[in-house]
Order: C-alpha cells, then sequence, then structure tokens
C-alpha cells in the first residue's frame, strides 16, 4: 500500500497571518519524511492542512493524483490517518473500543463490525505492543500508553498515508525508537513532525527544514543537517559526528554565546 503525497504551491493563512508561504515538496512514496523546525515555523499548519483541519489559500495537497479538498470525508478518511499531537482526554472506551475507531470509514451504516474489522484492531495493537492493554479504559492510561494506542488506531484504519504530529511526545526512549522504527517499516508514505533532529537524523529517509512558514531545506538528512542549514534556522552552534553504531550522522548542539575565558 503505497502511494505519493504532493504538497504542490501551498499557502495557509491563520487569521491575516500567512503561515505556509508557497510551500511545495514531493514526499515520495512508501518513505518516511521528518519535518523539522523551530517552534512557529508552521510545521503542525502544514500537516493540519494535509489532513483538512485547514484550508489552503492557494495550491493543493495530493493523496496520489487527488487533491484532498476535492475528497468526500469518507474519502479522506481512507486515505490519511492521523496521528494529532493532542490526544483525547476523556473517551469513556476501552482501548479496544478506542482502536476500532480507526474502522470506521471501512464500516457501511448499519452493518457493524466485521470480522476484518476485528483483526485489524487486533494486528494494530500487536504491533504497537499493546495488546495487554485491550481491555483497559481509556481514562487510565498514562501519556504514553495513550499515544501507542493513538498509533495502533492509525494503523487500524489502514490508510496508504500516514500523518504523526510530534508522535514521540510522552514516549520514553525505548518507545519513541520503537514507533520510529516501526513507522520506517510500514511500507506506508509517512510524514512526521519531529522536534528531536537526532531522532530524524536515524530514521527518515526524507527531511524537510521549515523556517517562518517556507522551505528552506529539503533532502537525506545527512545532506541537509548541516550547520549551514541548521545554525540560522535554530539559532544554535551545530557539530556533527557520526554514530558509533548505525553511522548515521549524530548532531550536538551548543549556545552561539561566546563562552567566558
Amino acid at each position: 500500500m503505497t502511494t505519493t503525497l504532493t504538497i504542490d504551491s501551498l499557502d495557509v493563512k491563520r487569521g491575516t497571518r500567512v503561515v505556509i508561504d508557497r510551500v511545495s515538496a514531493d514526499l515520495g512514496s512508501g518513505r518516511l519524511v521528518g519535518l523539522v523546525g523551530p517552534n512557529g515555523s508552521g510545521k503542525s499548519t502544514l500537516l493540519q492542512t494535509i489532513y483538512r483541519v485547514l484550508s489552503a489559500e492557494h495550491g493543493a495537497v495530493l493523496v496520489g493524483d487527488v487533491p484532498v479538498s476535492a475528497m468526500t470525508p469518507r474519502e479522506a478518511a481512507l486515505s490519511i490517518a492521523v496521528v494529532a499531537q493532542e490526544s483525547p482526554s476523556d473517551l469513556e472506551f476501552t482501548v479496544y473500543e478506542a482502536v476500532m475507531l480507526g474502522r470506521m470509514p471501512h464500516q457501511r451504516s448499519m452493518s457493524g463490525e466485521s470480522d476484518a474489522d476485528h483483526d485489524a484492531v487486533a494486528r494494530a495493537l500487536d504491533t504497537v505492543g499493546i495488546t495487554h492493554l485491550a481491555h483497559r479504559d481509556w481514562m487510565t492510561l498514562s501519556g504514553g500508553e495513550k499515544q501507542r494506542a493513538l498509533v495502533a488506531r492509525a494503523l487500524a484504519q489502514d490508510c496508504p498515508v500516514l500523518v504523526l504530529d510530534e508522535p514521540t511526545n510522552h514516549l520514553d526512549v525505548h518507545h519513541q525508537l520503537a514507533l520510529l522504527e516501526l513507522a520506517r517499516s510500514l511500507g506506508r508514505t509517512t510524514v512526521a513532525a519531529l522536534h528531536d533532529l537526532n531522532l530524524a537524523a536515524q530514521f527518515c529517509d526524507q527531511v524537510i527544514v521549515l523556517h517562518d512558514g517556507r522551505i528552506v531545506a529539503t533532502g537525506a538528512p545527512e545532506q541537509v543537517f548541516v550547520a549551514e542549514v541548521l545554525t540560522p534556522v535554530f539559532g544554535v552552534r551545530v557539530d556533527r559526528v557520526d554514530h558509533p553504531f548505525t553511522g548515521t550522522p549524530q548532531l550536538l548542539f551548543s549556545s552561539l554565546r561566546k563562552e567566558p575565558s
């Protein structure tokens, strides 16, 4: 299940302020693409436009060759699954029931839950490693457990495009690595907003650096994560070393302020 995700000359406003300014990107097919940038750079706005919470002033987002703005709500829900930044805190559901919500686009009115729906939920719970939480009440979960359950819901939705808005929030180091390993292994076109540049360097096939609503660099992490790109964007000194086990670039950050002698 692979398809392309294309952003074509996108402008997005919040009120009168332009937040995304003529952004274009080809996210390829079946790749994990990291979206990075400082706070306020437009990452969440761009993701929300991809999954139709926000509308563009100009340009388009296309899944394959179909603009998301032309899709019906059901078509969009069959095309793009989302793990948003804010998780619901007051669901009166079990984890199993919450993950089953991901199957709603596949269900016809009054048809109820099929064997295929239950199989998809069981696979998603197992893939994320939370089968043991299936019958827990949602409101008893920790932040990290909720995050993993939301990923399971998105997997159960079974879409060709997956959007993750800061998916490693609330997760410990072990589960951060496990989640991004999973995202990369799915073979789905996945775009993830990430704050941790070293995680992006380790797991992403492609990274897009946003600053003030514009793309300032895009490409493989080893091409993009260089001081010439990152220092002007983040306002920090960047030194790069190779990870001793994986060989991926790892970034060391320090203040630009001159240290006292």
